[in-house]
């Protein structure tokens, strides 16, 4: 086997999948190809519908998600929030045509924005799907593929009933839901030792998030995507990465110069890493890549100073099913094994 940790999910359902109801069976969802599109759809529909002027995006976000959305006629505002530090009192403009984006920050934090009387609330779950059923927001949306293992696709809910947008199914996006789809299986390859050329599906990992960038803002999610969704025991993945977490939080505590999981309740993404400095941050990628432990960020190419900043000294493990605590041990022992020797 070639063992390494972390990056984009490989096709490996066999341990992970339900015979019973689904969790997408639980409430009225509406699947669109990716995340973004899932927001571009509710966005459009409400402008058009209840003629919303402007849109706060938190200034940490994933800013190619709001370039998506910026061909809208519709302002775009981005207001001062990180998930590293306290929020202070933000001004929103709070009127029916106002839409606030309020982000589920790794699972491990988001804005109390229980003061908002008149503004439209969408709630960004990507990093915590299951929350999606105790939401009061007037939206939710968010990416599937960062949480689960299926190629691409994304969902739109509302709490309170409101109308939701339609997609159509697209050739285009189709046959990128198939390119990804064929990565993940030759990831699968590469790590059982059936080919030993991981440049195969790397290429078409890249290729397929590049084009995730394209403007499929009405498409939808396959329906063969739909079923492999379905298909997923999606309360089992999250117990599994929480045991991971935990463990891996328990072990940590002795690592003095690292912030990690700044907020240890609700269910995190992972294990979210924040170094002293960001040359400290860069030493550490370098170390962990060398052994064979992918950590990504979330998300680079923030704009104001201080999100760069903050963004800079982060990294992001993750620890989902696919990983034993055998695997958590080794990943947990290469972190130490860094800091005791820095």
């Amino acid at each position: 086997m070639n063992k390494e940790f972390g990056s984009d999910f490989h096709y490996s359902y066999k341990e992970i999948t339900i015979d019973e109801k689904s969790f997408f069976d639980s409430i009225s969802f509406v699947f669109s190809f990716s995340g973004r599109s899932g927001l571009h759809g509710i966005l459009k529909e409400g402008i058009s519908r209840y003629g919303w002027k402007r849109i706060y995006f938190p200034s940490y976000y994933c800013h190619s998600v709001v370039d998506f959305v910026a061909t809208l006629p519709v302002e775009i505002v981005l207001y001062s929030c990180n998930p590293f530090e306290f929020f202070d009192r933000i001004d929103f403009i709070d009127s029916s045509q106002s839409v606030i984006i309020n982000v589920d920050f790794f699972g491990l934090k988001k804005l109390n924005l229980s003061s908002i009387k008149e503004a439209i609330i969408i709630e960004d779950l990507t990093h915590n799907i299951e929350s999606v059923l105790n939401s009061t927001a007037h939206y939710c949306f968010g990416s599937l593929r960062k949480e689960l293992p299926v190629p691409v696709g994304g969902f739109c809910y509302s709490p309170k009933n409101l109308e939701l947008p339609s997609f159509q199914s697209n050739f285009e996006s189709d046959i990128l839901a198939s390119e990804k789809f064929a990565a993940m299986i030759l990831k699968r390859e590469y790590l059982y030792g059936g080919i030993s050329d991981k440049d195969i599906y790397r290429g078409l990992f890249e290729k397929s998030e590049d084009d995730f960038n394209k403007l499929y803002t009405n498409s939808a999610m396959p329906e063969w995507v739909k079923s492999l969704l379905f298909s997923l025991d999606v309360k089992k993945i999250n117990t599994l990465k929480q045991v991971n977490i935990d463990f891996a939080l328990r072990e940590l505590k002795v690592i003095n110069q690292l912030k990690v999981n700044f907020n240890n309740t609700g269910k995190a993404f992972g294990l979210v890493l924040e170094c002293e400095t960001v040359l400290v941050k860069n030493q550490l990628k370098d170390y962990l890549v060398e052994n064979k432990i992918y950590p990504a960020i979330l998300w680079p190419n923030q704009q104001n100073d201080n999100d760069i900043l903050l963004a800079g000294k982060m990294l992001f493990l993750h620890m989902d099913y696919r990983y034993s605590l055998s695997d958590i041990k080794t990943i947990i022992f290469k972190l130490q094994n860094f800091f005791n020797h820095e």
